[in-house]
């Protein structure tokens, strides 16, 4: 996510020879990348949209992994 705001990484190369703007001038445009690393962290945390596995399924994935 912070691959763009660098100038010398690839996609850095290719927002700056498309957009025709340096990586300085595009960082304003990464705040939604920067806020899912920290919404990322927040759902983590306090367990929002983490969908648990009940036995029966982990029991399910343990058996098709032996095999």
């Amino acid at each position: 996510m912070m691959e763009n705001l660098a100038p010398w990484t690839p996609s850095g190369i290719f927002m700056a020879s498309t957009l025709g703007v340096s990586a300085i001038e595009y960082a304003p445009y990464q705040f939604l990348s920067l806020f899912n690393i920290l919404l990322a962290y927040v759902f983590a945390f306090t367990g929002i949209a983490v969908f648990k596995a009940t036995k029966q399924e982990s029991a399910n994935a343990a058996t098709i992994a032996q095999e």
